[in-house]
Formats: structure tokens, sequence, C-alpha cells
């Protein structure tokens, strides 16, 4: 899949060729603090390990579930997923994202969360996409409510960060009917 964003930015799949890309940004110790998973340091094993897990998971679905947020010379700025695919009924997912600190501010996780969302509905038939942001992560959530998303509620305890409980928000939208 390849998707256009606004002012030339793209999300598509995810390349071998994007794992100096992973290293580099990942090193961002705010991206780390900000999101569930990604180790830090983030090494050139852990990227190499990513891109496996998500060509072993594209080969098993049969359609990517995990793109690169580009910029206009095709190079990897962020990522975005879905984090949980349900089908059984009531069908919904859960998408996860981030972006290099550099490009911030811009509006590009928005168009991606947008674009992932409209694919959700369109090509994996859920009808409803959930994604839960760190409660202190309000750049984060602001992304989600200017992408259509309504906040839920706090899910205090969600996540444990760092050995530590850390609440949720949680935010979803419904496929319109």
């Amino acid at each position: 899949m390849k998707r256009l964003l606004r002012n030339g930015y793209s999300i598509s799949d995810v390349l071998e060729s994007d794992a100096d890309a992973y290293v580099e940004h990942l090193q961002e110790q705010q991206i780390h603090d900000q999101t569930l998973s990604l180790p830090h340091p983030y090494t050139r094993a852990d990227a190499e390990a990513w891109i496996a897990r998500v060509t072993a998971e594209t080969v098993r679905h049969g359609q990517s579930l995990n793109w690169a947020i580009r910029c206009d010379d095709g190079g990897l700025i962020g990522g975005i997923g879905i984090l949980d695919w349900k089908t059984e009924a009531p069908a919904k997912a859960q998408i996860g994202y981030w972006l290099a600190k550099p490009y911030w501010g811009q509006g590009i996780v928005t168009d991606a969360v947008e674009q992932v969302t409209t694919y959700c509905f369109d090509t994996l038939k859920v009808f409803r996409v959930e994604a839960d942001v760190f409660a202190f992560n309000l750049g984060s959530a602001r992304v989600l409510e200017k992408a259509g998303y309504a906040f839920e509620g706090v899910l205090p305890a969600r996540y444990i960060k760092n050995g530590q409980p850390v609440d949720a928000r949680r935010y979803a939208r419904a496929k319109p009917r």
C-alpha cells in the first residue's frame, strides 16, 4: 500500500533498506518515553528484527499491517501500524504510530492516522478503531482528536513503562453508518 499525505509525505511498505533510518530516529529519548515497547537504545538488531516481523506478518495476513511514514525523497521518518486486529464480531483494530522529532507539529501523523483508519474501515472491514496514548502525551492525544477520534476516558495503570504503571487515554473512531 502506498498512500499520499500532504506536502509530499506518504505511507508505504516497510523495506529492508529502512533499517538505518529506524536506528537513527529511534535513538530519541522522547520517542522512547512516549511509546509502549520501543527498546532504548534502539539498535541495528532491533531494526532488523522489526523489519523481519513486519515482513512475516505481511505474508501471514496477505497484506501489510505496518507501514513507513516517508518524506518526499522516500526516506523513512516514522511508522504507523495496526497493533491489534480482531476479525470476529465486533470487528475492531487498534493503531499505533511514531514520528521522528524534527517532523512533529506538521500534521503528518494526523494525515497518516486518517489514511490508516480509512484502510481499517474499507479494507479490513472493521467497525471500530481504537488508540491508547499515555495520559501525559498530549501531543499524540491531539493528533487523534484532529483525526476525528473521540476521547473515551482514562484507563488507570493501563500499561507498564520502565517498571512503572502508566495511565492511558483511550480514543476511538467508529465506522460511519
